[in-house]
């Protein structure tokens, strides 16, 4: 991993779990001693980061973490439960068994890490994010468009900015495992009718949980 990767690497980190808080100003000397980097990574990851939308630039004023906003949630959310769903029909039409076999996998990674007992909260929590996303990504990885899929990724890194600053790790306000396990059982059914309806679901209802959460614009 090159000097640039890692700094973007690790400040997408933290505005994605809400550590730099949505609307913050980025502190470039306090990342940059951080990270114990010189300023040309930082600047080009932060550049990367506009491109990305998850950091806003003004010339006078330098970077700060995108802003929040009702508007905006709900526009992710639609804007995902629609490809997301586009994605995972042509994946039910065009999967293999490699596919399958990633689904049950990956489901069985995020599944195993609410039974093991006595690690470190911070760590569980980010080992269960990060099979999290690799179970999604499971599931709509063989639709044969990797522009969709590249879409997917992006929308899914907003989503999840939102629900980590918001829920402040509450992802268990319903049974999440349920709904994971009814996707994937309906995808490798190949009952794309199903599988696309709760995919749905499972999408909508994460972003009504935020917006609950979230105060008024």
């Amino acid at each position: 991993m090159t000097v640039s990767t890692n700094v973007l690497s690790r400040l997408r980190g933290e505005i994605l779990k809400g550590e730099i808080a949505p609307g913050i100003k980025i502190n470039v000397d306090r990342i940059r001693t951080s990270y114990g980097v010189s300023l040309s990574p930082l600047r080009e990851a932060l550049s990367q980061l506009v491109a990305e939308r998850l950091v806003e630039s003004d010339e006078n004023r330098g970077f700060r973490a995108a802003p929040a906003s009702r508007d905006n949630l709900q526009e992710i959310v639609w804007l995902r439960s629609s490809l997301e769903v586009m994605a995972l029909e042509r994946a039910i039409k065009l999967g293999d068994d490699a596919w399958e076999a990633e689904i049950v996998s990956t489901l069985h990674r995020l599944e195993k890490l609410s039974y093991i007992k006595d690690r470190n909260a911070a760590q569980a929590n980010e080992d269960w994010e990060y099979w999290h996303r690799q179970f999604h990504t499971a599931l709509i990885k063989a639709c044969g468009a990797p522009l969709l899929v590249q879409f997917c990724n992006s929308l899914h890194d907003h989503a999840d900015r939102y629900r980590r600053t918001y829920l402040k790790g509450n992802r268990q306000t319903r049974d999440s495992h349920e709904e994971h396990r009814d996707i994937a059982a309906a995808a490798l059914k190949r009952d794309t009718a199903e599988a696309c309806r709760l995919m749905t679901k499972h999408i909508t209802r994460t972003g009504a949980d935020i917006l609950a959460a979230m105060p008024a614009d």
